[in-house]
């Protein structure tokens, strides 16, 4: 089973709170395999499964009932609910140095982001130099010992449920078997246009290539091959073709290793491994090695790794075998033929066992190539803030997530990441990626609305055209799901939306009866900001209300969990809401507003002050100085009349030179960008020590954020200082004359 939280921000984290109570009840959150989250989906993700990880460590392996179950979804929801009174949107603007440095600096808000998130709900310790040591990393973001098998551990979770279930052992205090969740947190890689995959134990993307926990240790030490002096490689390869091994710079390598990478670099490796002879003749490593999308070479790796171990399930041989031979075809059909001829379409061919260590030696040797010369370390130091942050970056609102490492220098300079669903909202193709067969995805994406009439004008059409455009992707993975679910490649699915069709269970038991505008409660703001207690109740008790209806529908009624499913356990709303349905109406319709909410909602007098609020303020700003000098006022130019030396640094105006020196510097900057200079002295000078030890893409792109800092010389000097300011302040007015309000007007 897999279970996706889709992307929405805190709307979307309150709307899941709902679906995995209700999932937890039925007692189906212990089948959870793979937990696939985007966005606001992966603050919950996060907190779950450190929340699970807790009580499989408490327990032990004697299992978890249902009861602990119930306990981890209330204990995930008090963090949420603390970490959304904070306001964290307005509290990326609430502290001026911050603001200061990212305009300074090319930190952008993102780190902030995920600085917030590690405090106020993963529950990092403020202080900078206690917050290395509480946050967590995301390799210990693992349910269940490392030293147990994960997938051999929950093959048997459904069939020992099942056996104990039918003995009568259901109640909530019964111990049965527990699946060991995965979390999986979607992020877009805007380098490649393609969905960045975080987990405990992988990172990466189709197109650039994945780091996998197992790997990382071979890929550190194959890269210096990469580096080394050819010269000095093709000795090593010679001297290790006899013994099958070599030492270099005090490490030891197989002759494969050294061959391949030799055979990689066009460097004269002599001849291939006898083995790979075949191979070698048909140009397999001058089609793998010029691969661009290093998904495809990943996908026949991964399938080789498993027949390599010759695993006594045939019906997984048979699976890997067609996904191998599959994977290949993809590539190239005559390389496919060659690699691994059709002999048996889904049972692996004796001919085949030499392409397994062919296909994973080019994989190991490329992401080796692909990989910093500190991509251990980089594996290591992700925290699952960084990686929930980098989910939840929405943008316009926020500047795309900037990470140096992982990637080399002349491959990647900059991985910029944005929220995950630019490419995909849903976050469910990482559960078909996973092979689960069983599907329940958490939709709380924005219907598309229709309107009396069309956009005017090109800001208001593309926002249309963007809102389009997501609609087709969300509307075409759902489709490909249900064809999934036609053609039996999986067995059973619930896509629970938050606004569509009101299912019924099929067995006739109770179902909810609210009073709850559905359509309202789905048109509430993506944000991050606070949301007041009714919304926040709405949001819960509608995301409960739907997960009991698709999932009893489908997963339980038309699925294969009848038999293990709590159905005994009627649904109960979690959240209790006022019976004046119309103050509840107005508040969810007000809720869509991001900055007037608080002017849509009663009482009147409230309304008023608020209104009167935004006005004195407004006051304020033209009596200290009007819009020209708005960020100094009368009483600074007063001060700066009285003493000299400050006026004359806040008239300060930029000279020839300095204007020279900052256009020659942006200049310098532009011109090694478009020429790709890095690269280029890669490959010409790439046996050089110097060009090895020296980032040129991190210092190029250093370089152009100087340039455009520098810029700020202009008067008034220093204007840094004057928007940092202003920011800081826009964003205090904000929280007190937007957030507080409405946070008061719309209490229970």
């Amino acid at each position: 089973m897999g279970l996706a939280l889709a992307g929405g921000g805190f709307r979307a984290s309150l709307f899941h709170i709902g679906a995995l109570r209700r999932i937890a009840e039925l007692d189906l959150l212990r089948h959870v395999e793979i937990l696939s989250c985007v966005s606001g989906g992966a603050i919950v993700g996060a907190l779950y499964t450190l929340a699970l990880k807790r009580a499989f460590e408490r327990c032990g392996s004697g299992g978890i009932t249902k009861l602990d179950y119930l306990e981890i979804v209330d204990s995930v929801e008090r963090r949420l609910l603390d970490g959304i009174r904070k306001d964290i949107r307005t509290r990326l603007l609430r502290n001026p140095l911050r603001v200061l440095w990212m305009i300074v600096s090319w930190s952008g808000l993102g780190a902030h982001l995920a600085t917030l998130i590690d405090r106020h709900f993963l529950g990092a310790s403020r202080w900078p130099w206690k917050r290395n040591a509480a946050s967590i990393r995301l390799k210990h973001a693992r349910v269940g010992p490392e030293a147990i098998d994960a997938d051999a551990h929950n093959e048997s979770v459904l069939g020992g449920v099942t056996k104990l279930v039918a003995a009568g052992a259901r109640s909530a205090t019964a111990v049965l078997p527990a699946a060991y969740t995965k979390l999986v947190i979607n992020a877009t890689c805007l380098n490649s246009g393609d969905r960045f995959w975080l987990s405990h134990d992988e990172i990466g993307d189709w197109r650039l290539g994945h780091f996998a926990a197992d790997e990382i240790d071979r890929l550190a030490r194959v890269k210096p091959l990469w580096t080394c002096n050819e010269d000095a490689l093709v000795a090593a390869c010679e001297s290790a073709r006899d013994p099958g091994l070599a030492v270099m710079n005090s490490v030891e390598y197989s002759f494969r290793e050294l061959w391949t990478v030799a055979r990689l670099r066009s460097v004269g490796a002599g001849a291939p491994p006898a083995e790979w002879a075949a191979a070698e003749k048909s140009g397999v490593f001058e089609r793998l090695g010029a691969l661009e999308d290093l998904g495809y070479l990943r996908a026949a790796k991964n399938a080789a790794k498993l027949l390599g171990r010759n695993a006594a399930d045939a019906k997984v041989l048979a699976a890997a075998a067609d996904r191998f031979r599959h994977a290949l075809v993809a590539i190239d059909d005559a390389m496919a033929d060659d690699l691994a001829p059709p002999g048996g379409k889904t049972v692996p061919q004796p001919s085949w066992s030499n392409a397994y260590g062919l296909v994973e030696e080019i994989y190991i040797a490329r992401m080796a190539h692909c990989a910093s010369r500190t991509v251990k370390d980089d594996f290591d130091n992700w925290t699952l803030a960084r990686a929930v942050a980098a989910s939840a970056n929405f943008p316009p609102v926020l500047p795309p997530y900037k990470v140096a490492g992982l990637f080399d220098d002349w491959y990647v300079s900059r991985l910029g990441l944005t929220d995950g669903g630019v490419f995909e909202n849903s976050g469910v193709q990482a559960l078909i990626d996973e092979d689960c067969t069983c599907l329940i995805v958490s939709d709380p994406g924005s219907p598309f609305s229709t309107r009396r009439r069309s956009s005017v004008g090109r800001v208001w059409m593309m926002h249309r055209i963007v809102d389009t455009i997501m609609t087709g992707v969300s509307w075409r993975q759902r489709a490909h799901v249900d064809t999934l679910w036609t053609t039996g490649e999986i067995d059973t699915y619930a896509w629970i939306d938050i606004d569509g069709p009101s299912r019924k269970p099929r067995d006739g038991g109770p179902v909810l009866k609210t009073t709850l505008d559905g359509h309202a409660v789905a048109r509430l703001r993506t944000d991050l900001d606070a949301f007041g207690e009714v919304e926040i109740a709405a949001l819960i008790n509608h995301g409960y209300d739907r997960a009991d209806r698709y999932l009893r529908r489908y997963v339980v009624d038309e699925g294969d969990f009848k038999a293990v499913a709590d159905v005994a356990t009627p649904p109960l709303l979690p959240c209790t809401l006022s019976e004046d349905t119309e103050r509840i109406d107005r508040i969810l319709w007000a809720g869509r507003k991001r900055f007037a909410k608080s002017l849509l909602v009663p009482p009147p007098w409230a309304q008023a002050l608020a209104v009167g609020a935004g006005a004195t303020v407004a006051f304020l700003t033209w009596w200290l100085g009007g819009i020209r000098v708005w960020w100094m006022g009368p009483w600074m130019l007063t001060l700066a009349r009285q003493h000299p030396t400050l006026a004359s640094v806040i008239g300060y105006h930029a000279g020839t030179w300095e204007i020279a020196f900052v256009g020659g510097l942006f200049a310098t900057a532009l011109a090694l960008e478009w020429v790709n200079a890095p690269g280029f002295v890669l490959k010409t000078w790439r046996h050089r020590a110097w060009v090895i030890r020296l980032p040129l893409g991190l210092i190029t792109d250093r370089v152009r954020g100087l340039s455009f800092n520098l810029l700020w010389l202009v008067p008034p000097f220093p204007l840094p200082i004057w928007i940092a300011v202003t920011v800081w302040l826009a964003a205090c007015l904000k929280y007190v004359l937007i957030t507080l309000p409405f946070r008061w007007m719309t209490r229970p």
